[in-house]
């Protein structure tokens, strides 16, 4: 894809969660499923193959018949607040292209769950309402000590 596209689309559970320029998408991807799946993708490099660190999601895969509320990606995602669980992202304008996510800044920013370690889940500093474009997801206090949990959006 990344050689014969000018443009990619990116698309979980049969909503647009990313698209731009070859270049950004696979540059600087900044939606966290786009991130995930990059990082499944083997490279040809038998040494940078093995120094990869796989992205662990959550197992709890949604069905495409009955979408989870919120962000489509909320029950899978190491990111995953409250406000995911209640409100669907919008596709928002970033620097060459569009994202849907709540941790996206408009300028294309926001954390990279390839850098997170291991298959903890990230939770902003505060209250599960907290702003999440404040909190660093390489802060170790910013982490919830339940970090398995899937959350009950009842």
């Amino acid at each position: 894809m990344e050689y014969l596209a000018d443009e990619i689309a990116v698309m979980y559970l049969g909503q647009l969660v990313e698209q731009g320029t070859r270049e950004r998408v696979f540059g600087a991807p900044a939606q966290p499923y786009t991130q995930a799946l990059l990082s499944a993708a083997p490279v040809p490099d038998p040494v940078q193959q093995r120094s990869r660190q796989a992205v662990l999601l959550g197992d709890d895969i949604p069905s495409a018949m009955d979408p989870p509320s919120g962000c489509r990606f909320h029950t899978r995602c190491p990111l995953a607040v409250q406000q995911c669980v209640d409100e669907v992202p919008i596709l928002r304008r970033i620097p060459g292209g569009t994202a849907a996510c709540h941790f996206v800044k408009e300028d294309g920013s926001g954390p990279d769950v390839r850098l997170i370690d291991g298959p903890s889940r990230w939770r902003p500093a505060g209250p599960h309402d907290a702003d999440p474009h404040d909190a660093d997801p390489h802060d170790a206090a910013a982490r919830s000590p339940q970090t398995h949990q899937t959350r009950n959006p009842g």
